[in-house]
């Protein structure tokens, strides 16, 4: 077996996008290593709790601390996601499903944090869609995909040196 040499790692260039109404942003910032730091808030009547997590990610600490953190919903947009055609395979033991009261239905958390861990998770997926090992330091406040990989293909971009504003543009006069 031939060693292969490990992948150049994409180094995150200073880079933001968001969403300034609605309170959501996501931001790459050059650093060694990888890190991450999400902030979790929906408001004082969300029934999931602000939470904020900042985690160096390692194989061992993925494995260990984020990599079983399982999506969310709340119990009232269960009905409406089922209708539409999503996840009528799936039963509470598969999810995390919050009651209006806060509580979990047919569940436990694996951590209190479970939710903000899932946001990383998802927040990783959708940044290694740049194709290579990532170095730097991500920080985010309530992103969600669209956000995560609209900054994932500005940092892509970057890396191939267009310029942000002709990367993002199509993706921009979609979301709007």
């Amino acid at each position: 077996m031939q060693n292969a040499p490990a992948p150049a790692s994409l180094r995150l260039p200073l880079q933001r996008v968001g969403d300034p109404a609605g309170g959501q942003w996501i931001e790459s910032i050059p650093g060694r290593g990888l890190e991450i730091s999400y902030q979790l808030d929906y408001g004082v009547d969300s029934v999931v709790p602000p939470q904020s997590l900042v985690v160096e990610i390692t194989p061992e600490v993925f494995l260990r601390e984020i990599a079983a953190a399982r999506t969310f919903v709340l119990e009232t947009e269960v009905e409406a996601l089922q209708r539409a055609g999503f996840g009528r395979h799936l039963t509470g033991a598969d999810l995390l499903v919050f009651a209006a009261d806060g509580s979990v239905i047919d569940n436990q958390l694996r951590w209190p944090d479970e939710p903000v861990r899932h946001k990383i998770l998802d927040c990783l997926g959708d940044m290694f869609l740049c194709g290579q090992r990532l170095e730097g330091r991500i920080v985010a406040c309530r992103s969600g995909h669209r956000l995560n990989q609209l900054l994932a293909n500005v940092v892509r971009s970057d890396a191939m040196g267009v310029t942000s504003a002709e990367s993002c543009a199509g993706e921009l006069l979609r979301a709007a």
